[in-house]
């Protein structure tokens, strides 16, 4: 989470939220889930910051990338090059048994912009 908070500030990214949705990346009936697949289906958020595929679903990534992208959405994958996967996940879980703020298993924060019929409209 924090490489994602620093990448996004050094870029000039506002985040508008973040989601934490602690949950097995197989089972695609978790409410944040669901509430994130439709923000994205009604065209309310511009772009998802990942630090890896896995890390959003375990399978059928490349549906989900297509899915984003027919409705305005961009996926943006970091890859961290400081830890692995498995590395985040230990770091994810020491920080959650101090009662910090983390991401657990699935997808991490989303750039989330208001658009109107208009900007949907044009290119």
């Amino acid at each position: 989470m924090d490489f994602i908070t620093q990448y996004c500030n050094a870029k000039g990214v506002i985040l508008d939220e973040r989601i934490s949705d602690i949950g097995s990346g197989l089972n695609y009936r978790r409410p944040k889930w669901n509430r994130l697949l439709q923000d994205v289906e009604d065209k309310r958020i511009a772009k998802i910051f990942i630090t890896y595929k896995d890390r959003f679903t375990r399978f059928g990534f490349d549906w989900f990338e297509d899915f984003c992208q027919r409705h305005g959405t961009e996926i943006v994958i970091l890859n961290n090059p400081n830890t692995s996967p498995d590395q985040e996940l230990v770091e994810d879980l020491k920080r959650a048994d101090h009662g910090s703020f983390f991401v657990a298993f699935n997808f991490s924060m989303i750039d989330r912009r208001r658009r109107t019929a208009t900007e949907w409209a044009t290119p």
